[in-house]
């Protein structure tokens, strides 16, 4: 390893990826990878040493960074690799899969080589790879470097010396620190709060809108048509315009049409920041980001909108010198905006190679943005090359990355082939996509008796099966002729009372099968019947009585002393001769649902025989025939006939032949009544609202019973995840989603559940589902927007309403002669034709800058264990300031701080609630949904105030003064969860910076992970003070990370592979036993050599070390070491008692093997040293058997003088000898401390010698 020589602190645009690189540790978020491939074949040798001198030319190719005391630092190393990795790769795939893989490849600052050539040997051309951090050079750098190899080994071929100047990157970092205090910086500072300072609108895209999800991404690569291409570069050459300004502005225009934002839009925009000739021909890292934000007018054109982008960027280039972060802070210091300033990134990348060759450009495999746009020209072929980075966890499907692809271009075709067109103009999707959401979407057609009214129906199934059992209710049965002949008596008597077409005929009763006869009378005469709950406050059935002008009125359970009624209960049902024949026409009304209105006022919503008809027709599109059997089975009606959904319970089941089991009032309010009505056997369906679901399964009975139900239905509100797991505990039965509200009958879509993938699904039979924008424009693919619904379900409208009805029930503009209903719930399309419902658009909030679904939280809340039910709403404090608040009801074994404590790490910050609030009855609206208006007020007053625990050291002093002075609050205790108090992702950058200023070493990842200042400290970086008063053993073992686990598999592989590792004495152990592993001392290596050894009889996860706290403190693969083998810091200098005492405890519990170096610190000498009690200590105590371990060579590979091996170089080790020998169990029983660390010694000597 060389000796570090002159150390300079980074540049603006390092300091930028060198953040991200510490924001996602671990990750190859900051790795740049691509291949050159030459069009012949080179000479290896000469090659090699071209490859070597362009290093030795070029200084940023030798930098090395370190990150030490809170800071980063780097040095220009004098070492050049005496030999470049050769590969032979039989095709351009094998070149392609190399490259995904070397994409992956994570650079530490750790003072360890930033770079990897790699030559690769095809049958007729060569390539090299290039994988750099991009800390130390970004694209244009790539393609310097190939040209200068190329150069290079164009002159030693020639036999000439291939010389050249130093390229002095040495010289831009003067320049960078010269311009860290002027005064242009200040301007610079200046000129971002001002252009800011009311805030920006980024662009949101995919389905993921948190700032904190996984950066891990997939990339799509595509072409842009040659005839597209070609008008492009004709277009920028008339209009004196650039590529780069061309795609940003098809993007700004696509993020304008799809984005809920306003006309200003904001996305990034890499600025390349070589400033003259010099730096545009010298390696490193010169480019940033900047935010490009541009208002949107829809009437401009493309040619005016291109103009005003290209006058934004020479405004903006100006300033653009300060790092990422610099500008991030000083948006949010002006503004106080806390997300993140884009989620789309437009990048054009022209820097050519100029040599012979052809280039490909990998992924990293994770991107800092949700969507990175690569415009990749570098190659100078007639077709631009489109490369999209996409976050997986906000576009999951590819398929959606292909259709934004062509939307790109669909867009840009437009915009360049007619560039006076209007934004507004400009269609968003090619006709393929189109017809996709029109026809292949909505490819629903199926027959049906449309002729026919739903009384006829019935009346023509009864018929056929008048014997056949109906309905149940207590016990008793009623036949298919009984309800015939009753709802014949009952409608003869309303019609000799006037009652016909046009009449609504009130419905008020309690659960009896009076109720089912008397919506068949009703229907029989013509007449619409209207449900009405008996629990109603009398004015609310008053005004639902008078709003549809009822004559009269059927009650059963209830009185009406204003109307003229009939007593279900009391009637004479056998009075009853030939019912007289009424016209009916299946366009009339059938029923009359009210539903709750934002104006307070409820509507009465009509729907009509033939939408009722559709809904229950027996295909493999509808609920009968997809989730239901006709003529099988019986459902279990518990649904309040309020609820439109009652008509599955109740005219469905009767049109095909589904035995109805009614609950009574008392049955639907009590799981374990349910569980009593399902217990005789049969195949049982039912279907509820998802918080009706949940509210069963409290009762153990019913729990217990529900395995005898086939089939779930739930729908009505989102269905939560939590739920359909927890139903799964229980019963086998299928469950499915259905989605639909009453203005077009019932259900509209539905799906199955498979897995975790809950969508509402697809149509149902002759229904077309569209996702339409504010303008009732079709959303592509991906794209929420309001769902709207078409089709032979939309009902009437609103009785006696025309304005409202006008308002949502609109003309189809996409099938001639259709109304379609506009939801106001917001979902999106997937691009399997699936839909998958986000919730209203009144729950949808926007809290500092972020738009938060309430059900997402609401959803966290619910799953955790002993909550039963969960909602979320937003209230304004005394400022006007708006905060979140849960509510939730339990059984009492989850308290309001636990269920913070893991919403916390389940959540963004920004949307974990301010408040929690537990109630003991959560209150619901009559259909069974959440009623979040009735939810109680909270104490603000009292909830403000939080008890401010003091520091008790002078760095948790210096950190509560930097977070208050940060966040902008006025005291900050110890205790406080930053996250709860206002940080965020860009704040914790600012304290860490802050905290280096004044000496403290932090991490971004160790405040998310600490979260209070009393933890922070416990594990700090500040080796002044006392390990063992800072560290909170309680967090040891760290967890591990999905990195981790995979670099432990690298390093496992290396060893076993490259080394040679040989284990021997294994065959003696009984793995499923806990064992305290005792190897001698050799290295720093010596738990992942161990561990290694025992790969595939072990899980990693089981095991832990002790392991010298210095750990914590000597570097990043220090700390990854240290987490990835479960270490335990032991304070060597004090007190080993805490760390011996927590390592007893994690055995006691999840870990099964431990690993501590009985000499404690390793000999200098290679000779075995004193041997510590400490292990014997533990075994005695625990009764658990120590395994002796020697570790022979690994002195070897990993010397005693060196601070920290360089994984990666594991290989140049090759060749010399790593064994690892295990001697045999020794059982502590019987023995003292002082024996068995003599018998342990004894027992590694032994070993030694073999």
């Amino acid at each position: 390893m060389d000796k570090v020589a002159e150390r300079f602190e980074l540049t603006p645009s390092q300091t930028g990826m060198a953040g991200l690189h510490e924001f996602y540790e671990g990750t190859s978020v900051a790795t740049l990878c691509g291949v050159v491939i030459y069009e012949d074949k080179i000479d290896a040798e000469i090659f090699d040493e071209a490859v070597r001198t362009v290093i030795r030319r070029n200084e940023a190719i030798r930098l090395r960074i370190i990150r030490g005391d809170g800071r980063y630092y780097q040095y220009i190393s004098d070492e050049v690799d005496d030999k470049i990795d050769h590969l032979t790769m039989d095709s351009i795939d094998d070149v392609r899969s190399f490259g995904e893989r070397e994409g992956l490849t994570v650079f530490d600052t750790d003072g360890s080589r930033m770079y990897h050539f790699t030559v690769l040997d095809l049958p007729d051309r060569t390539g090299l790879m290039i994988c750099m951090s991009h800390m130390i050079a970004d694209s244009w750098a790539y393609s310097i470097i190939v040209r200068e190899i190329y150069g290079a080994y164009k002159a030693l071929s020639g036999g000439v010396e291939s010389t050249g100047d130093i390229r002095r990157y040495t010289d831009y970092i003067d320049r960078a620190a010269g311009y860290m205090t002027s005064s242009v910086r200040s301007e610079d500072i200046k000129f971002w709060e001002e252009r800011y300072r009311d805030g920006l609108s980024t662009g949101s895209v995919g389905h993921a809108q948190d700032e904190e999800y996984s950066p891990r991404s997939k990339r799509y690569s595509t072409d842009i048509s040659g005839e597209v291409s070609a008008a492009v570069r004709k277009f920028i050459l008339e209009e004196h315009s650039s590529v780069s300004v061309v795609f940003e502005a098809a993007a700004l225009i696509y993020l304008s049409r799809t984005s809920n934002v306003d006309r200003n839009v904001t996305i990034g925009t890499p600025v390349l920041g070589r400033s003259g000739v010099a730096e545009k021909a010298t390696v490193g890292m010169f480019m940033s980001t900047i935010p490009v934000s541009v208002d949107i007018d829809p009437g401009e054109s493309a040619r005016s909108l291109c103009a005003k982008l290209s006058k934004t960027h020479r405004s903006l280039f100006r300033h653009s010198r300060l790092s990422h972060e610099e500008i991030a802070r000083s948006i949010r210091s002006s503004s106080g905006y806390s997300g993140r300033l884009y989620d789309v990134l437009v990048n054009y990348q022209n820097s050519t190679t100029d040599v012979p060759s052809q280039t490909i450009w990998f992924s990293s495999g994770f991107t800092e943005v949700p969507l990175a746009i690569h415009i990749d020209d570098r190659d100078g072929n007639d077709r631009y090359t489109i490369l999209l980075d996409h976050q997986l966890e906000c576009f999951p499907d590819e398929r959606e990355i292909a259709l934004l692809a062509k939307r790109i271009e669909h867009i840009i075709g437009q915009m360049v082939t007619t560039p006076d067109i209007a934004v507004s103009d400009i269609s968003l999707m090619p006709s393929e996509e189109t017809t996709f959401l029109l026809e292949s979407c909505n490819d629903t057609k199926a027959a049906y008796p449309k002729e026919k009214c739903i009384h006829e129906a019935f009346s023509e199934y009864a018929s056929e099966h008048l014997s056949m059992t109906a309905l149940r209710f207590r016990g008793e049965e009623y036949s298919y002729g009984d309800l015939d002949r009753m709802s014949d008596a009952l409608a003869q008597v309303l019609i000799d009372k006037g009652i016909g077409r046009g009449k609504v005929v009130p419905l008020i009763s309690k659960r009896r099968p009076y109720l089912i006869v008397a919506m068949l009378a009703v229907l029989k005469t013509g007449a619409a019947y209207m449900p009405v709950s008996p629990d109603y406050p009398e004015g609310r059935i008053e005004l639902m009585i008078d709003t549809v002008n009822a004559d009269l009125v059927l009650t059963c359970g209830y009185r009406c002393d204003y109307k003229e009624q009939i007593d279900l209960s009391t009637f004479d049902y056998s009075s009853c001769g030939d019912l007289s024949p009424v016209k009916v026409d299946p366009s009339d009304m059938s029923y009359v649902i009210f539903t709750s209105g934002s104006t307070g006022q409820p509507k009465a919503t009509s729907v009509t025989h033939g939408n009722v008809v559709n809904y229950c027709s027996d295909n493999r599109f509808n609920m009968c025939g997809s989730i239901l059997r006709s003529g099988t089975g019986t459902i279990l009606s518990v649904t309040n006939l309020i609820f439109d959904i009652f008509v599955t319970e109740s005219i469905l089941a009767l049109l095909n032949g589904i035995v109805i089991m009614l609950a009574d009032d008392d049955q639907v309010m009590s799981g374990n009544a349910l569980a009593e009505m399902i217990s005789t056997g049969g195949s049982y369906s039912i279907q509820t609202t998802p918080t009706k679901m949940r509210s069963y399964l409290l009762d153990r009975k019913f729990r217990e019973s529900i395995s005898n139900i086939d089939t779930i239905a739930l729908g009505g509100e989102g269905l939560p995840l939590a739920l359909v797991d927890e139903l799964r505990k229980y019963t086998d039965a299928k469950i499915y989603n259905v989605y639909g509200p009453a203005e077009t009958t019932v259900w509209s879509s539905l799906a199955p559940i498979e897995g975790d993938d809950i969508t509402v699904g697809k149509p149902i039979a002759n229904t077309q589902i569209y996702i339409l924008d504010e303008n009732l424009q079709l959303c592509p693919v991906g794209i929420a927007g309001e769902i709207v619904i078409s089709g032979d379900g939309v009902g009437k409208g609103y009785l006696n309403a025309p304005e409202l009805t006008s308002e949502r029930f609109i003309c189809d503009p996409y099938r001639e002669g259709q109304i379609m209903y506009r939801t106001g719930d917001i979902g999106y399309m997937r691009a399997d034709g699936n839909i998958v419902f986000c919730g209203r658009r009144d729950n949808q909030i926007k809290l500092r800058g972020l738009r938060i679904e309430l059900g997402e939280i609401e959803f966290a809340i619910g799953k955790q264990d002993g909550v039963e039910l969960a909602a979320a709403v937003c209230r304004k404090d005394r400022s006007g300031e708006p905060f979140i608040v849960g509510f939730y009801t339990s059984d009492g074994s989850i308290g309001e701080a636990e269920i913070k404590e893991r919403l916390v790490n389940e959540l963004p910050s920004y949307m974990v609630p301010k408040f929690l609030r537990r109630i003991d009855e959560m209150p619901v609206t009559p259909s069974g949904k959440i009623d979040r208006k009735a939810l109680p007020q909270v104490d603000i007053t009292k909830a403000d105030e939080r008890d401010h625990i003091p520091p008790t050291s002078d760095t948790e002093r210096i950190l509560c003064d930097i977070v208050a002075s940060v966040l902008k609050i006025e005291m900050v205790g110890i205790e406080d969860d930053l996250f709860e108090i206002g940080c965020d992702s860009f704040a914790a950058m600012e304290i860490v910076s802050s905290a280096a200023d004044n000496g403290i070493g932090l991490t971004v990842k160790r405040l998310y992970d600490a979260r209070t200042i009393r933890a922070i400290c416990a594990s700090s970086d500040d080796s002044s003070a006392s390990v063992d008063e800072d560290i909170d053993y309680s967090l040891y073992p760290l967890e591990r990370t999905p990195e981790d686990l995979k670099i432990f598999m690298v390093i496992s592989d290396k060893l076993h592979d490259e080394l040679g590792l040989e284990v021997t004495g294994i065959d003696q152990l009984d793995m499923s036993r806990k064992y305290i592993i005792c190897p001698d001392h050799e290295t720093m290596l010596d738990p992942l050599i161990v561990w290694s050894s025992l790969r595939g009889l072990i899980d990693i996860n089981d095991v832990c070390t002790i392991a010298a706290a210095e750990f914590l403190r000597t570097g990043d693969l220090s700390r990854r070491i240290f987490r990835i083998t479960g270490g335990i810091p032991l304070d060597r200098s004090g007190d080993f008692e805490p760390a011996l005492r927590r390592a007893g405890e994690v055995l006691a519990s999840d870990k099964k093997y431990l690993l501590i170096h009985p000499e404690g610190t390793r000999s200098r000498t290679g000779e075995l040293g004193e041997f510590k009690r400490g292990a014997a200590v533990l075994s005695i105590a625990a009764g658990i058997s120590i395994l002796p371990v020697s570790i022979h060579g690994a002195g070897e590979v990993f010397p005693i003088d060196r601070e920290l091996t360089d994984l990666n170089d594991i290989s140049k080790f090759s060749g010399k000898t790593l064994q690892v020998t295990f001697g045999q169990p020794i059982d502590p029983e019987g023995k003292s401390a002082d024996e068995l660390t003599a018998l342990l010694r004894d027992a590694v000597l032994r070993l030694r010698s073999l």
